[in-house]
């Protein structure tokens, strides 16, 4: 017969010790705090929704932050004298630029077909 203090087993049977209920439930909630534990217990204590939040939303108030220091270095530092005509540059124009330099070397290609240079 094997005796574990809470019960006794016999022929493949529980039976309950007398004061049996009181020690299980005991027993029961000592081994829960033992089965789980934290080496961090006291950090992982202070986590709060709150911290959970603010950590959820770091990416976006550092891409703020580093969005309001380049407009402030940009506005600060970086200066051009010829600022109306850069800020008139458009994706449009940069394309017909684009389109303009496709077609000269076209040209560069049919005149070198054209003219025969002797190297």
């Amino acid at each position: 017969m094997f005796s574990y203090g809470l019960f006794s087993l016999r022929s493949g049977t529980v039976v309950p010790t007398a004061d049996s209920e009181e020690n299980i439930t005991e027993e029961i909630e000592s081994l829960s705090k033992k089965s789980h534990t934290h080496s961090n217990q006291s950090a992982l204590d202070e986590i709060t929704a709150e911290k959970i939040e603010k950590w959820d939303n770091a990416p976006e108030y550092v891409d703020n932050q580093i969005k309001n220091f380049k407009t402030e270095i940009h506005g600060n530092l970086h200066q051009h004298k010829n600022f109306s005509v850069l800020d008139s540059i458009t994706a449009e124009y940069v394309a017909e630029w684009n389109n303009c330099v496709e077609k000269l070397s076209g040209v560069e290609t049919i005149l070198a077909k054209i003219v025969e240079v002797d190297v």
